[in-house]
């Protein structure tokens, strides 16, 4: 795995190591139940794993009730973050409602033509 390259002494490199292969499923799983699109899940397992290269000093033993209650920290908030920016793109506020939404008295044929024929006349003057 690539995350373990970024390590350059040896003892922090196995930390991690063993980090990843006792906690990486339990990550995925804590995130799929949060998002529930393993895509995402993945990236963001990633991302809980550069956090601990980051934190890799604070970790003193691999299986604990710290280790793993620090793990499922990082993870709960880079999960939620992510679950909050991807609906905060779904429910953004509409300026202009009334240009979104179609004029059913006109058929929508009709306005495409229209509209191409308003756009020519504009381009041509």
């Amino acid at each position: 795995m690539l995350l373990f390259s970024t390590i350059e002494d040896d003892y922090s490199r196995d930390k991690l190591e063993e980090l990843y292969y006792k906690y990486h499923k339990y990550v995925y799983k804590i995130v799929y139940n949060i998002l529930n699109d393993s895509y995402l899940a993945q990236d963001v397992v990633q991302s809980v794993f550069i956090k601990l290269i980051e934190n890799i000093d604070k970790i003193d033993r691999i299986e604990c009730n710290k280790t793993k209650a620090f793990i499922v920290i990082i993870t709960r908030n880079l999960s939620i973050n992510l679950y909050r920016k991807r609906n905060s793109h779904k429910n953004m506020v509409l300026e202009n409602i009334e240009d979104v939404i179609c004029d059913t008295s006109q058929p929508i044929d009709e306005r495409i033509i229209s509209e191409e024929i308003l756009d020519r006349i504009s381009h041509n003057r």
